[in-house]
């Protein structure tokens, strides 16, 4: 176990409209940033009771040969709220092994509290953000989301907006946030397409 302490957490934009809809346990890639730790993107890992260790390994794989400054940082997953099982994180590291950060973040998105999500109201994201200690105790970490790419500013700012014309109207259109979520999508993937075509010119992966 690491002996570095973690400031903050910062997440981007495109991690929470990733993770605000899953209910399985995923991953995240990103970076450390002096003592934070940097979350910039997320993707889901197939299932089937339990993570698929196949899978993941591939996908953290994949990720690593096409973001190279990027590594699995931690991985996150719906719950109640409070840190996580020993057994499961321990069982993500396992995962992760030697590709990751020294110390694996646990993410939890609070099922008790959905209505943050949609509250304008509401000035604190219901996330919670844990780091295993060398006493082996999770210690939790502040959360904060960084506004830094200029697609996630868009999307969100659309997502902000058509949440507060439904909330003056009563209702809420729940067909706007996957949309927007999925236009965020489209324009990280065809960065990341354009980015491993770079890669591939380089000659430093393989064309597949």
């Amino acid at each position: 176990m690491s002996n570095r302490r973690a400031v903050s957490v910062k997440v981007h934009p495109l991690v929470l409209l990733n993770i605000s809809d899953h209910i399985t346990r995923v991953s995240y890639a990103g970076h450390c940033d002096g003592a934070d730790i940097v979350i910039t993107n997320s993707f889901q890992c197939v299932t089937d009771e339990m993570v698929c260790v196949q899978h993941a390994c591939t996908r953290i794989r994949q990720y690593g040969e096409i973001f190279p400054n990027s590594t699995p940082v931690g991985w996150y997953s719906v719950a109640a709220g409070g840190p996580p099982s020993n057994e499961v994180h321990a069982f993500m590291e396992g995962i992760v092994g030697d590709e990751g950060a020294e110390s694996l973040v646990a993410l939890v998105v609070r099922s008790d509290n959905e209505m943050a999500w949609l509250s304008k109201e509401s000035e604190t994201l219901p996330i919670q953000a844990y780091e295993k200690s060398v006493d082996g105790s999770f210690i939790e970490l502040d959360v904060r989301v960084c506004m830094e790419d200029e697609a996630e500013n868009i999307a969100v700012s659309h997502v902000s907006k058509n949440a507060k014309q439904a909330s003056a109207a009563g209702t809420y259109e729940h067909v706007v946030e996957p949309t927007l979520g999925a236009i965020a999508m489209l324009n990280k993937k065809v960065e990341s397409l354009l980015e491993y075509i770079r890669a591939v010119q380089r000659q430093e992966v393989r064309s597949s």
